[in-house]
């Protein structure tokens, strides 16, 4: 919804093909956006219901981050008051069927922000692998409803060596919706974290940093 989200919404970032000429060919009708409406999530499903194939509908912009990581980097530990409080209330999301036995006191924060349905889910996921939520004390630049904004990351891991990846993506979404002060969910490679990670590690962003990482 280009129209929308660049005269009505909180500027984010202006896609690179939006130009001042794009913008004043479209105040005079001479552009043709037929899916200027939907959003990308829209558009995917749009295509799987016309029949497109997988690789079509799922592809990401190229060149751009479609074959790239993310690489979040910082000087010092982020870590504001709300840092300990938030740990525990991820961890609850990641062990959730651990925790109902336990009745922790912070449950309450999970469920005023979910549904019966998304308890039931995640009551389901938290009880089929032993998954780890980190809270990692960095910055991430992230976009939460019409806004940009510089939030948390949260890392998850589990003891399997390979994930179940539609319960990752289930508390990815679930995850910040909770804790609004997380904007970014991600999967640590490796073994379960089973620590908190306090601190960063102070290093070159080399290709052969990039290269172990």
């Amino acid at each position: 919804a280009s129209h929308l989200a660049s005269g009505k919404a909180e500027v984010i970032k202006t896609h690179h093909n939006d130009s001042q000429l794009i913008r004043a060919l479209r105040d005079q009708g001479h552009v043709v956006e037929p899916l200027k409406d939907f959003h990308k999530d829209e558009v995917r499903k749009l295509g799987r219901d016309l029949g497109l194939p997988a690789d079509l509908v799922m592809r990401h912009p190229f060149p751009g981050p479609g074959l790239a990581i993310r690489v979040l980097c910082g000087e010092e530990s982020y870590m504001e008051r709300d840092f300990a409080e938030t740990q525990v209330v991820v961890k609850i999301i990641a062990e959730y069927d651990q925790m109902l036995q336990k009745k922790h006191a912070l449950l309450n924060r999970v469920e005023s922000a979910t549904s019966e349905e998304d308890r039931t889910e995640l009551k389901r996921v938290s009880s089929r692998q032993h998954l780890a939520a980190t809270l990692l004390p960095i910055r991430s630049v992230g976009v939460q409803g019409d806004c940009r904004s510089y939030s948390y990351v949260v890392g998850l891991s589990c003891d399997r060596k390979e994930p179940n990846w539609d319960d990752l993506m289930f508390l990815a979404h679930l995850i910040p919706r909770v804790c609004h002060n997380v904007n970014r969910v991600c999967y640590i490679a490796g073994d379960l974290v089973r620590d908190q990670i306090l601190d960063i590690t102070p290093t070159f962003l080399t290709s052969i940093v990039l290269a172990t990482a």
